[in-house]
């Protein structure tokens, strides 16, 4: 049995208690993180159960962090529902681009007939006090105009800033990155993945710019029940310029999912990182657990560089 994600690394790792905010029935997973006004945030998923559907009805909220990873203090981000009845918002990832904080997050309508409308993509732009000025429904691949314009599901867009301009990896594996102007694509490039071998890579945190290179983390999933499957986190690097090519990346795990960790009967076992963060001289990265709560782990910057090849 895969041992708890304390008992794979060296590092520092470590559950985010959410205190009061933990009310009965309530799991918060699937974490980004970002500094704003001096202090690091963390935006989590809420999965707030309701008996009608085995999904909850899920939302996000913020959370500010003190120098230790506890919350001190939370703010419900209001989301801008254009009228979907009982919509749902999960896996946020939060961005700064040209000075505004960018939430970008999986949404659909739940159905009390079937299971939803599909998984589709979203992104609103926050002020200071972690609420939507703007809402935006990107149109890029399968991605329509609205929750209900898809042509077929979309999940773990990446946005992120890259010289003053608005990015997004699309796919991790091959590695497919876009610019956008004017919420329009202008520009695409593609470059293959290379050399992992648990799964197929998808996207994960934002990235963060080091010298010429983005440092990324990733999760891939392979096989555990007939019917679930155990999640990975991996990293790698990509050059930070045009065609933004994949360069170098863990050749294993740095976590994998597992039943030591907070888990109940018939969810998977996951690591999913959404947040990353450079504090110093170590990555900060946030991830949820097993579909059920959220951990931290500190990555000294010069440890990740020697196992990227």
């Amino acid at each position: 049995m895969t041992p708890s994600i304390k008992d794979q690394t060296p590092w520092d790792v470590g559950f985010y208690d959410f205190g009061r905010a933990l009310v009965p029935g309530t799991r918060f997973f699937n974490p980004s993180l970002i500094v704003h006004n001096g202090a690091n945030w963390l935006l989590a998923r809420r999965s707030g159960k309701v008996d009608w559907h085995h999904l909850g009805q899920n939302s996000i909220v913020a959370f500010k962090l003190d120098e230790n990873h506890k919350p001190e203090g939370f703010i419900d981000v209001v989301l801008l529902n254009r009228s979907y009845k009982d919509q749902h918002w999960e896996d946020p990832r939060i961005v700064w681009i040209n000075g505004q904080m960018v939430l970008s997050y999986c949404t659909f309508q739940i159905y009390r007939t079937k299971t939803y409308s599909g998984a589709h993509q979203q992104v609103a732009f926050l002020n200071d006090s972690f609420q939507p000025t703007n809402v935006w429904d990107p149109v890029y691949g399968k991605n329509g105009g609205s929750i209900l314009m898809n042509e077929g599901n979309e999940k773990n867009w990446i946005f992120f800033e890259h010289d003053g301009q608005m990015m997004m990896i699309y796919n991790t594996e091959p590695h497919e990155v876009v610019r956008w102007e004017n919420q329009q694509v202008v520009e695409k490039w593609e470059s293959p993945a290379f050399g992992w071998k648990w799964g197929h890579m998808r996207g994960g945190s934002p990235p963060i710019r080091v010298g010429d290179e983005y440092i990324c983390f990733f999760h891939s999933s392979t096989k555990w029940t007939e019917k679930k499957r155990q999640y990975h986190m991996g990293a790698y690097a990509f050059e930070a310029k045009p065609p933004f090519k994949m360069k170098r990346m863990t050749r294993k795990p740095l976590l994998s999912g597992s039943q030591k960790d907070p888990w109940t009967e018939g969810l998977p076992l996951v690591v999913f990182p959404c947040g990353a963060i450079l504090d110093s001289k170590k990555y900060v990265v946030s991830m949820g657990i097993n579909d059920y709560t959220s951990a931290w782990i500190e990555i000294p910057v010069k440890a990740l560089d020697s196992l990227m090849k």
